[in-house]
C-alpha cells in the first residue's frame, strides 16, 4: 500500500518532527556545556592542588638544604597551604598541619642548638637529638608527599 502525501501533509509531518529534533539538539548542546564546565572545574581544582603540592616540596627542600626554617618561611608555608582543607580530604589537611607543626618545632629546637635560648647542656644535647630526628622526618617526607598526593594529582 502506497500512501500519497500532498504538500500540506508533508509540511505538517516535518513541523511535528521539528520540535523533538530541536529538543534533542538542545539537550546535546547542554550536555556538551556540562562536560566542558566539568572539565574546567577539574583543571582549576588540579591547579590549586598542585600549588599546595609544590609549596610542600619547596618547604621540605628548604628545610633539608639549610637544616633550619625561619619564621617567615613558616608563615609563608602556612598561608600558601591553608586552603588545603577545602581542596583535599582530612588526610591531606592533617598532613599539611603536621608539616607546619614540625616546622615550628624544628625552629624552636634550632634556637636551643644554636644557643639563642639559654639552657643547660643537657637540654642542648636533647635539642640536638631532636633536631636529628626532625631532619630524618623531613627528609622522608618527599616520598610520603608523593604517595599522599598521587590520587589527587592524577590527570584523567
Amino acid at each position: 500500500m502506497i500512501v500519497k502525501l500532498d504538500y500540506k501533509q508533508l509540511v505538517e509531518v516535518f513541523s511535528a518532527a521539528l520540535t523533538p529534533l530541536i529538543a534533542i539538539v538542545a539537550i546535546y548542546i547542554a550536555y556538551q556545556q556540562f562536560q566542558t564546565n566539568r572539565s574546567k572545574l577539574r583543571h582549576d581544582l588540579y591547579e590549586k592542588r598542585i600549588k599546595v603540592y609544590r609549596k610542600i616540596y619547596e618547604h621540605l627542600g628548604s628545610i633539608v638544604a639549610f637544616g633550619d626554617v625561619q619564621d617567615e618561611k613558616i608563615i609563608d608555608f602556612y598561608s600558601e597551604t591553608s586552603d588545603s582543607q577545602f581542596l583535599f580530604d582530612s588526610e591531606i589537611s592533617d598532613y599539611v598541619r603536621s608539616i607546619y607543626q614540625k616546622s615550628t618545632e624544628l625552629h624552636t629546637v634550632m634556637k636551643y642548638v644554636k644557643g639563642q635560648y639559654k639552657c643547660s647542656e643537657e637540654k642542648r644535647l636533647e635539642a640536638i637529638d631532636k633536631d636529628a630526628q626532625l631532619m630524618r622526618w623531613f627528609s622522608a617526607q618527599f616520598e610520603v608527599t608523593k604517595k599522599k598526593f598521587t590520587r589527587y594529582l592524577r590527570i584523567e
